[in-house]
């Protein structure tokens, strides 16, 4: 493995020496593609609305944001033209006036939306929008009407109306201003599905626009190579680790430690693709191993979003409940007339990866002196279940075969029966990190 990884390394090396620029605007386009779909899921959490698939238009809100990208621009040049025509007026300098009246009248309304984004948080805004935005529709209607009716009533209540044309005017123009600011806010609150599902869009073009080119540049025998690479350095990572499981019909409780065992390599399926599980009774050495495959090749690779994780872990795993199931129903259950620990030891040390063994480690057949394989027993985790002859202390009958098991494997790894979760993913882990639980002995 540390050899196939040493060529894939210096090859990638070579290739980078070539397409450095390349390489290096795709890692930042990559980038920015993770962020933006991080920020997409975020933006679905904050509004409770599912995220799948990541990215995508949520309709009422991109309805939303084009009403909203139309009326900030109306109300926009209506409030600028509105403090031109009452500015121009007011001074010697109209074409100086209006053009200070246009930059403060933006200014002020860039002042608001950043007032706005600040004071009202993101699901508030959404769900109160209306709330928030007819209050002052209302004023700019009712400023409006009272200019209007100041010029087109009867003489009795144009002259009273006319008194407050001032008032009129400025509630127009402060209408105006938050209704423009309030529609910008919104046009950028809504529309974040819109506008993460462009982003990624213009991200994935510019993707296969740098894959194709640096492809292009290393020549298919090159990308044949390194993919041959990848996929050597994969299969050496992904073998299959072995689970010995005991059958002989002595253990006190065979099918809920069967049961639990099977919860126990399903909530870890995502760790390991496959595995080969031995059932065996009296003969541990000859005793056939069934390959049980939890994942195909590429589908445990890594995800940031957490929805997805979870959804792919939990779809794993009743996968691998039920492959994990079946394969026990199909095996034998006849009693063994004696179990060999002596066998089982040997059986394990011969595996070349770690192996699981499952058993309440009661040799009972003739006592023997057999000379074991030299390899290293680091590699095993042996799970101690209660036996059916079990009488007295627990601890005491534990502990008894533990120093049993230990004569034959000396650095393995032994639990109880209440640590079989942490011993499965101790052993679990063993292939790729090499994490392993403290155990008891």
């Amino acid at each position: 493995m540390d050899r196939a990884y040493d060529k894939q390394t210096a090859m990638a090396e070579y290739v980078s020496e070539f397409n450095f620029d390349d390489q290096r605007e795709l890692e930042t386009t990559n980038t920015s593609m993770h962020n933006t779909c991080t920020e997409f899921v975020r933006q679905a959490e904050v509004h409770e609305i599912n995220p799948n698939p990541i990215p995508h238009a949520h309709t009422p809100h991109e309805e939303k944001a084009t009403f909203c990208k139309a009326a900030s621009w109306f109300f926009t040049v209506v409030g600028v033209v509105v403090t031109i025509l009452l500015t121009a007026t007011a001074v010697d300098w109209p074409l100086a006036g209006a053009v200070a009246a246009t930059a403060a009248f933006l200014m002020l309304e860039f002042g608001v939306k950043l007032g706005i984004s600040a004071a009202v948080p993101e699901k508030m805004f959404a769900r109160r929008f209306h709330t928030l935005y007819w209050p002052w529709l209302g004023i700019l209607l009712g400023s409006v009407a009272v200019l209007w009716l100041g010029r087109n009533a009867g003489p009795d209540l144009a002259a009273l109306l006319m008194k407050y044309s001032t008032v009129g005017w400025c509630g127009a123009e402060v209408a105006l201003l938050f209704l423009g600011a309030y529609a910008f806010v919104g046009r950028r609150r809504f529309g974040w599905s819109g506008d993460a599902v462009r982003r990624v869009a213009e991200l994935e073009a510019r993707v296969a626009e740098l894959t194709k080119r640096i492809d292009r540049r290393n020549g298919k025998l090159l990308a044949g190579v390194l993919v041959f690479l990848c996929l050597g350095a994969t299969s050496v990572r992904a073998a299959c680790p072995l689970v010995l499981l005991d059958r002989s019909g002595s253990l006190a409780e065979q099918d809920r430690a069967e049961n639990r065992l099977v919860e126990a390599l399903a909530a870890n399926a995502h760790l390991i693709p496959c595995i080969r599980l031995a059932a065996f009774a009296a003969r541990a050495l000859s005793a056939e191993a069934v390959t049980i495959e939890f994942s195909p090749p590429g589908a445990a690779t890594h995800d940031v979003f957490r929805s997805v994780i979870e959804a792919r872990r939990i779809a794993m795993r009743d996968v691998a409940k039920v492959k994990l199931q079946a394969v026990l129903n199909a095996g034998d259950r006849k009693p063994a007339v004696c179990t060999s620990m002596t066998d089982v030891a040997a059986r394990a040390l011969m595996d070349a990866g770690p192996v699981l063994v499952v058993t309440d480690g009661v040799h009972d057949c003739a006592p023997s002196r057999p000379v074991l394989p030299p390899q290293s027993s680091a590699g095993i985790f042996i799970v101690l279940v209660p036996s059916k002859g079990d009488q007295g202390n627990e601890f005491e009958v534990f502990s008894k075969r533990a120093a049993a098991l230990r004569r034959l494997l000396p650095q393995a790894r032994i639990f109880l029966d209440g640590q079989l979760a942490e011993a499965v993913a101790a052993w679990a882990a063993a292939p790729g990190a090499a994490t392993f639980v403290k155990a008891l002995w």
